[in-house]
């Protein structure tokens, strides 16, 4: 994928998914991590942002990949945008993805958790199963954790 189609996918996640703080549905969800957009500067390296961070980027690589479609994390572009998970609450930025975490209950579906969120699946489809591991949102169950990414 281009750095630049990936940094318009990127925008347009933030643009999609902005859905204020206070609709986190029925009170239950927990925050499960933050997604921070980082631009790739010169020099930088995955480790040495998460080092900066007081983090270890080694917890991070697999969300890294599955949310930004990548497979090879040694190999940035500078000026790419990546979001950048981390449960770190304090980093200096103004924006990021609040990643909510929603326990499947009976009756429920993937379709009408997003939507008590003000997210249509249907639009997000792609990106939001990057946020659950690629996985098929249809064919989630009772008990599974469903990732929601809000602004």
């Amino acid at each position: 994928m281009s750095r630049r189609l990936l940094s318009l996918l990127l925008c347009a996640l933030l643009l999609m998914l902005a859905v204020p703080a206070a609709v986190f549905a029925d009170g239950e969800d927990e925050v499960e991590y933050y997604a921070v957009p980082y631009v790739i500067q010169n020099g930088d390296s995955f480790t040495r942002i998460y080092e900066r961070w007081g983090l270890r980027f080694e917890k991070y690589a697999g969300r890294i990949c599955a949310i930004n479609a990548v497979e090879d994390l040694d190999v940035l572009f500078v000026g790419a945008t990546y979001l950048l998970p981390t449960t770190a609450e304090n980093l200096d930025t103004d924006v990021y993805v609040t990643v909510m975490s929603h326990q499947m209950r009976g009756g429920e579906t993937a379709y009408d958790v997003l939507a008590d969120y003000g997210i249509d699946y249907n639009e997000n489809v792609e990106l939001l199963q990057r946020f659950n591991g690629g996985r098929d949102l249809t064919k989630i169950q009772i008990g599974e954790k469903l990732l929601i990414p809000v602004v």
